[in-house]
């Protein structure tokens, strides 16, 4: 109860340090993410966009140039980037192959399936439009795409095996469940990685290993000291990158570690046999709260280290 009273309490001073410092240019950070679509040939025409975006004053205004600049320039990038024949066949097949073999071993995923089907080929379409950004951690890219593809192959396992574990009624979790997995496959592919959070990811992976060899004792320890290397890895990055160093370390370190998370749980959830669908149905929702929480913790870790170290230059200015 202390540890969770203690991270409620880091994640409203990260939302009100984000809040009161960051304030981010929504306009520009929308025109910006759009450009990044752009070929290399027409980078150019993006950073005009950008420098004429400057000019525009009033939040009217800004908002109405970036959406429709945007708007402009995906039109442009799915014109120019479209795939070959033969990739876009590709991709189907992948995708359709996929969506195949999960309902054929499970037929109670077959919601699943398709959903999983249809976004996986949509992102496989983007991903060709989109060359992935330069990585100077592969290893921690390489690892969320596997722990992706080890969640569904534990999904499609324990489902076949206790076959109620798949009953869904309303279909949210088939939907959920499939719309996250497709957003990690895609983060994990287009952005750029970093080596403190594949150094904390993996911390975090051994946690997990530790505590399920351990038999799940002490949850709140273990939560803890999550915790802790979150926030170690957040001061870290944040000297020199400030919150959104801090952010994007989070946002893997919480990829890396909800996969790594998922992957160890159900594992041990099989081995023992125990209660199955009740580890499967919280490993499912922990895969948009870790990332989320991570968030929150590294930033309010680099936004306190970059505030001491400014602080502390300040005071060597003085002297």
């Amino acid at each position: 109860m202390i540890v969770f009273a203690l991270v409620l309490i880091g994640v409203v001073l990260a939302l009100r340090m984000l809040y009161v410092e960051a304030r981010p240019d929504g306009p520009r950070a929308l025109l910006t993410a759009a450009t990044g679509w752009l070929p290399a040939a027409r980078a150019e025409w993006g950073r005009a966009m950008l420098a004429e975006l400057e000019r525009v004053s009033g939040r009217r205004a800004r908002w109405g140039f970036a959406v429709g600049c945007s708007r402009a320039v995906l039109h442009a990038a799915l014109l120019s980037g479209r795939p070959p024949i033969s990739v876009a066949a590709a991709i189907l097949v992948v995708a359709g192959g996929t969506g195949a073999g999960i309902a054929a071993t499970s037929p109670e995923l077959r919601l699943f399936a398709i959903v999983f089907a249809v976004e996986l080929a949509v992102c496989g379409w983007l991903a060709w439009l989109r060359r992935p950004a330069a990585a100077t951690s592969p290893v921690l890219r390489g690892g969320v795409l596997l722990g992706v593809v080890g969640c569904v192959a534990l999904c499609v396992y324990t489902v076949a095996k206790y076959p109620r574990v798949g009953s869904d009624p309303t279909h949210l979790f088939s939907i959920f469940l499939a719309t996250v997995l497709t957003a990690y496959l895609w983060m994990g592919w287009s952005m750029r990685a970093q080596r403190h959070a594949g150094i904390g990811a993996a911390a975090l992976a051994t946690l997990w290993t530790v505590a399920a060899v351990a038999g799940g004792r002490f949850p709140g320890v273990v939560v803890g000291v999550a915790a802790g290397i979150l926030l170690i890895a957040g001061l870290l990055v944040g000297r020199a990158g400030g919150a959104r160093a801090g952010a994007i370390c989070g946002l893997w370190m919480g990829l890396g570690g909800a996969v790594s998370l998922f992957v160890v749980g159900m594992i041990s959830s099989l081995a023992s046999g125990n209660a199955v669908d009740d580890d499967l149905g919280a490993l499912i929702v922990q895969l948009l709260g870790m990332p989320l929480s991570a968030v929150l913790i590294t930033t309010l870790g680099a936004m306190i280290s970059g505030r001491s170290h400014g602080l502390y230059q300040h005071a060597q200015q003085s002297q």
